[in-house]
């Protein structure tokens, strides 16, 4: 929809403030993009002085003052002056035998000065308004007057014009302008330029107030169902998008709603005695009650109409304190949301468009109705003497890994950070397809797992490092006996893929009352015998004492470590944890994921692939103190994207492998193939993760275990 200038003014003597208020329907409230904004704004300082001007929709708010205000209350001035002087009653009388000459110069006034049924030129763009005037002036000076009295007129009607001209270009608006309009292919962007908002703030969530349209041609970007909500998603600036959440209920709807939450109030469902995934459980239980009024109240059949379920939805959430918090948790799109402070803006990061600041408010109160699920859901303490809480939210609609911290750690009040834990698997073949990794890449960590060497994937918060090594857990071969050792459950259940899977569940690190320690689970794998180890991340010095323990007594798997380079990585082992330079040859693979920007989108990305091994100016006397090397296997190239950079065969993962095992150079090539082969045939079509898992099995014992009924040994496992 565009704007229809239906806005109103108020002003406020004290401050000499002008508010403008837009109608429900718009977003395009901005001086720089939009003309009719523009020329409201001109007319209404014309009226009054003016200091602070504030531009209000039902989604943004932005305030104008200092120079932009001093511009246009200057140039509204100016033109309130010109316009006295230019339309005067003898300028607009007809020349007696001349009507088209009146009636072509009325329609130029008009043109420039016109305020309804639209505003002219010169309220909605002063520069072309003066290159009008220019060009008016030009062809006067080229027309000489014919008729009687003609000379007479013409000479009034240019005095006035340049009388304009002169008001005009007096201005400070225009005198800025003129300066930028050479540099510009277009008024918008001068206007840009000179008229920018001092601040721009998102308003409050109103579940009653709805964008029915688009404001302004080009700014909606994207628009879904998340019942029981609706989602749109607009541009607010080069770095950020707009998330603006809206009830999907008609008003009747609404009420409905508010009438069963208030039913239910009074007669709540009271759970005791439940630990694990109680919200869950909960749900469910006021997701029966709901259905429950509804049925009692007046709406026989009412689950047989359209709308009912998203009803019942809000009706459950509502109920739980946790409405606003509902279509950031339900909307898969969302990866992660954050809370900096109550009373503050929600913002989060989108799959598809990135960071973006949404529409919601959580007051206190509704920040300490979530922080009250988390703790009787975590059965952890959160108070003054643990005022950081981690822990998991699971149903089945969401999995989430929430975090909090309160006062006194906090200072402005409690945070939240809430990562999803996505309902979708990824695969390896999915990864290949999206462009995290190449298939070559791939295919050569492929090769190294299904050898059981050590893997750790390293990279800054967010840039998919649990996502890729829960690709390649995946690709594991059946028959082997892998345990889990996580803080948050973060791997991928295959119990059901007729896999061998043990998961353990430490306390987090951020707990003061930790019952299972991650590092002492660790060493305690050595007496569970596992064929393969998964790790969360490694934090703390006691964890990578214990992860390069396990390493050195032989067991191997896939491990997380936040950091933002490999070197800084092993830098920190060596002189923050006190690990030898010579353990670190037992890791094997470091993978290095990276958030990039790419088309101007930011993507996840694998940027690097290195292998340990010993510098070689260092003597075999010395080696045990010997510095490590890292040796570039693939590397990020900015325009080329992922390049190998040393010949695969040569690696010092693959002269481990070798020495175990005979390999030749033909063999080599052909399995890394084969793998790249499979990978790119399954990231060209839609399969399941038991599909893909189980076709690369298939390679793993035709290859690996070297057994040619490859597809019958897996159909049987």
């Amino acid at each position: 929809m565009k704007c229809n200038g239906r806005c109103t003014a108020l002003f406020k003597r004290h401050g000499h403030k002008l508010v403008i208020k837009c109608p429900l329907n718009c977003l395009g409230a901005d001086l720089a993009d939009n003309p009719l904004c523009r020329a409201k704004t001109i007319y209404w300082l014309s009226r009054a002085k003016v200091n602070e001007l504030v531009i209000k929709t039902s989604f943004l708010t932005k305030l104008y003052e200092g120079r932009t205000v001093k511009l246009l209350s200057d140039y509204a001035r100016r033109l309130v002056k010109a316009r006295a002087e230019v339309l005067d009653t003898k300028l607009l009388t007809s020349c007696q035998g001349a009507l088209a000459c009146f009636e072509a110069k009325k329609g130029f006034l008009v043109d420039l000065f016109s305020l309804h049924p639209s505003p002219g030129l010169l309220y909605t763009d002063p520069l072309t308004a003066l290159l009008r005037v220019d060009e008016e002036l030009k062809k006067l000076s080229m027309s000489p007057a014919q008729g009687k009295g003609c000379k007479e007129c013409v000479d009034e009607y240019t005095a006035a014009l340049k009388k304009l001209r002169g008001r005009l270009r007096s201005s400070d608006l225009i005198k800025e302008g003129l300066k930028l309009v050479p540099r510009s292919p277009s008024t918008t962007l001068v206007y840009t330029a000179l008229l920018k908002p001092s601040r721009t703030l998102i308003s409050p969530y109103s579940r009653e107030k709805a964008p029915s349209s688009m404001a302004v041609r080009g700014i909606l970007l994207d628009e879904y169902l998340v019942p029981p909500f609706k989602i749109k998603i607009f541009h607010l600036n080069t770095l950020e998008s707009l998330y603006v959440v809206s009830l999907a209920l008609n008003p009747w709807e609404r009420l409905v709603v508010n009438e069963v939450v208030k039913r239910l109030n009074m007669s709540s469902t009271y759970i005791h005695g439940l630990g694990k995934n109680r919200l869950s459980f909960l749900i469910d239980v006021r997701r029966r009650d709901v259905e429950n009024v509804l049925e009692a109240l007046w709406f026989e059949g009412f689950e047989q109409t359209k709308n009912s379920r998203a009803v019942t939805e809000a009706s459950v959430f509502k109920s739980l304190g946790l409405l606003k918090l509902a279509p950031f948790l339900l909307d898969e799109m969302v990866e992660e949301f954050f809370l900096d402070k109550p009373s503050s803006h929600i913002y989060l990061i989108h799959s598809k468009w990135g960071r973006c600041r949404s529409n919601v408010i959580l007051n206190e109160r509704d920040v300490n109705r979530i922080i009250t699920h988390l703790k009787i859901d975590s059965g952890l303490p959160l108070d003054y003497e643990n005022p950081s809480l981690k822990c998991e939210l699971i149903t089945e609609a969401f999995h989430v890994r929430a975090s909090v911290d309160i006062p006194p750690l906090a200072v402005d009040g409690p945070t939240l950070d809430f990562r999803k834990l996505r309902k979708k698997v990824w695969t390896l073949p999915d990864l290949v397809n999206n462009g995290t990794l190449t298939p070559e890449a791939a295919a050569y960590l492929l090769f190294c797992l299904f050898r059981r060497r050590n893997i750790t994937v390293v990279g800054e918060p967010n840039t998919g490092k649990t996502t890729l090594i829960n690709a390649l857990d995946l690709c594991s071969p059946p028959h082997w006996r892998k345990i889990y050792v996580e803080d948050v459950t973060e791997s991928i259940p295959q119990l059901k893929l007729g896999k061998h899977q043990v998961r353990l569940k430490v306390s987090p690190f951020e707990s003061r009352r930790q019952t299972f320690l991650k590092s002492l689970e660790v060493l305690r794998l050595l007496h569970r015998s596992p064929d393969f180890v998964i790790l969360s991340e490694i934090q703390t010095p006691e964890h990578s004492k214990a992860l390069f323990q396990a390493l050195s007594s032989g067991l191997r798997g896939l491990q997380t470590c936040h950091a933002s380079t490999l070197e800084g990585l092993l830098r920190r082992w060596i002189l923050h944890h006190g690990i030898s330079p010579i353990n670190l040859l037992d890791l094997d693979l470091l993978v290095q994921m990276k958030t990039v920007l790419i088309d101007g989108r930011e993507v996840r990305r694998m940027v690097r692939l290195s292998e340990v091994k010993v510098s070689e100016e260092v003597s075999e006397v010395s080696e045990a103190l010997a510095p490590v090397k890292l040796v570039d296997v693939f590397t990020w190239i900015p325009n080329l994207g992922l390049v190998r950079q040393v010949d695969l065969y040569e690696t010092p993962t693959l002269s481990k492998i070798k020495e175990l095992e005979f390999l030749s150079r033909k063999r080599f090539e052909e399995e890394i193939r084969a793998y790249q082969e499979l990978l790119l045939r399954l990231s060209s079509s839609s399969i399941d993760p038991a599909t893909c898992s189980t076709k690369l099995s298939q390679l793993y014992f035709r290859y690996v275990a070297g057994l040619e009924e490859a597809s019958t040994i897996v159909e049987d496992i």
